[in-house]
């Protein structure tokens, strides 16, 4: 059997050969694909898209990868005659047997599904982008939105507010590839309802995302793990709550005086010059300012961005 899997970055074999590393982002599909190695009869076709001029085809035993050229946001013409050429040649080419779209991120994957034909596809729900931009702002208060206003952002269109914006409007996207897909695969029940509502004949299945192997390979030890500590799974942006985990950290920190916070990601970087003023985020600035004004900065570390394997050791 022949799956084509649509995703929105370079994932498995494709992301070390371009970054020389494994990906450390999207680590829910790094497992999926590694679990599908274990199956013979399963042939992985992988398509994503990234500022290239022409398709480009990568082989790796028995992964297929393409990358199509493209603007990797919203802003993708997906009703392009480029657009549905290139997913028609590949379609060709790969005939395969089931199609499936990984979250509905991007609107590249409509002229997939257009150019599909008869062929079943299917949307592995990664989070419901109608649900994030109803949410997006996630607690924060006026003044919390006021004082994460940046030059760079108001330039880039990119305060939380707009954010917010782009996010409902890319949720209408959303409805369309899962009408088109009619079959989507969630974890839980709120997914299912939420879907449900939206797409009255939309077909659900259930399957829970595979744990990398790394983390049960890794045991953790009362005499190794490191005491006090909390670790968040991601917090550059407002929906993941990291404002929340600060508010939150102060009540634990006057009990727990020793407690750390890890976060991983790409560390705060430090404002100390013009041009450091201007490239900074206004979610960044926030955060940077909460940690400070809640004294919590001898607690809060920022570790980097992690593989699966620097995840689950770090975790010990």
């Amino acid at each position: 059997m022949k799956v084509l899997w649509i995703v929105n970055k370079p994932i498995g074999a494709l992301h070390e050969k371009l970054f020389g590393k494994k990906s450390t982002g999207g680590l829910w599909m790094e497992a999926m694909l590694e679990r599908s190695r274990e199956d013979q009869s399963i042939s992985i076709v992988i398509v994503n898209i990234s500022f290239v001029r022409e398709v480009q085809k990568y082989v790796f035993k028995n992964e297929t990868y393409y990358t199509i050229p493209g603007v990797p946001n919203e802003k993708y013409d997906y009703k392009s005659q480029k657009a549905h050429r290139y997913w028609r040649e590949i379609i060709k080419a790969e005939k395969p047997d089931l199609i499936e779209l990984w979250g509905t991120e991007m609107p590249f994957s409509i002229p997939a599904l257009e150019e599909a034909g008869n062929i079943p596809s299917v949307v592995y729900v990664q989070g419901i982008l109608d649900s994030i931009g109803r949410y997006y702002q996630a607690g924060l208060t006026a003044d919390e939105l006021r004082k994460s206003y940046t030059f760079r952002d108001v330039i880039t269109g990119d305060t939380i507010k707009k954010v917010q914006k782009r996010y409902l409007k890319r949720a209408v996207i959303e409805k369309q590839l899962v009408s088109m897909a009619k079959n989507i695969i969630v974890e839980n029940q709120w997914a299912e309802s939420y879907y449900m509502r939206m797409c009255h004949d939309v077909r659900v299945f259930r399957c829970p995302l595979s744990i990398s192997e790394i983390f049960s390979s890794i045991e953790w030890s009362f005499e190794k793990m490191q005491p006090y500590t909390i670790m968040c799974s991601a917090a550059n942006y407002p929906i993941k709550g990291l404002h929340m985990l600060l508010k939150a950290l102060t009540i634990v920190k006057a009990y727990y005086p020793d407690v750390k916070l890890f976060i991983p990601g790409t560390p705060l970087r430090p404002v100390n010059s013009v041009k450091s003023w201007i490239k900074q985020s206004g979610y960044d600035k926030l955060i940077r300012l909460m940690i400070s004004e809640l004294g919590c900065a001898e607690v809060v570390s920022y570790t980097g961005r992690l593989t699966a394997e620097d995840m689950a050791k770090k975790n010990v």
